[in-house]
């Protein structure tokens, strides 16, 4: 048996044993690498790990979090079960309310906005953090720009102007440490749900953890991030001193650690570059 092979019966099976009628299921398109994910009735998406360790782990991560996460009046589909028994399938698996969207085709400004206000939100619990979520703290541009350098990603002359742009933005503040928040960590376009052009949800919490507020933008093209923070902003999100240059710093870092790690003719690579050009 494999997550992503999983039989009809089989199906119907675990959407009786959580009150759904079990009449349709099948299986939704890729979203990700970590979980296969089948629709149950129309109502309900099962979530179950590809058989690793890590996998696994996010799976307990997003089901400690999503719970939080809607307290704090996110949208983000109900946690509905979490049967970790393995006397229907042998790998624990959740239970997830279906929130009928698309993945956002594009950053539109509404979204953006809409995005910033959501994180505001996430950003503004109040609880301890759990065991489960794991500390994220402000990494090393100058290596990462050395690892791409090295990898022939960035030419001599670039290292050397990116090098300067890394120590205006430590001068500025860059390194700031600020205050630890609880993070979705994994904020992309593939995670949101948009419905007739308006956010819907927030999804997949499997690498939440605990960390600077800015982190939660790293991923973004900084177009995008500055539009989400002026959304984050109004709804009274606090991001500390010094916040562009950190986020500058994030996003920098983060785009040089996958150009030094990519391999070549990996379909992310033309993409990272467009955003190193940004600098």
């Amino acid at each position: 048996m494999q997550p992503d092979a999983l039989t009809l019966p089989l199906l119907r099976a675990v959407a009786r044993r959580h009150g759904l009628p079990g009449r349709r299921a099948w299986r939704l398109p890729q979203q990700g690498r970590v979980n296969a994910a089948y629709l149950l009735d129309e109502r309900a998406v099962l979530r179950v790990p590809r058989n690793d360790h890590k996998a696994v782990r996010e799976l307990w991560v997003e089901a400690a979090t999503v719970p939080h996460a809607r307290a704090l009046g996110l949208r983000t589909p109900e946690l509905l079960a979490l049967d970790a028994t393995l006397d229907l399938l042998p790998w624990p698996y959740t239970v997830y309310a279906f929130v009928p969207g698309d993945p956002a085709p594009a950053w539109s400004p509404p979204v953006c906005r809409a995005l910033g206000h959501e994180l505001a939100r996430l950003h503004a619990y109040a609880g301890p953090p759990l065991e489960l979520w794991r500390p994220e703290v402000r990494g090393d541009a100058y290596a990462a720009l050395e690892a791409a350098a090295g990898a022939g990603r960035v030419s001599p002359q670039r290292r050397a102007a990116l090098h300067a742009k890394l120590a205006a933005l430590e001068a500025e503040g860059a390194r700031t440490q600020a205050r630890a928040v609880l993070l979705h960590n994994d904020v992309h376009m593939g995670n949101l749900r948009v419905r007739a052009g308006r956010y819907a949800a927030l999804i997949d919490w499997g690498d939440a953890g605990w960390g600077d507020v800015l982190l939660e933008l790293c991923l973004l093209p900084l177009a995008v991030s500055a539009r989400v923070l002026s959304g984050y902003l109004e709804a009274g999100g606090d991001p500390g001193e010094a916040a562009w240059a950190r986020l500058s710093w994030d996003a920098l870092e983060w785009t040089l650690w996958a150009l030094a790690r990519l391999p070549e003719g990996d379909a992310r690579l033309d993409s990272f570059r467009a955003r190193l050009e940004a600098w």
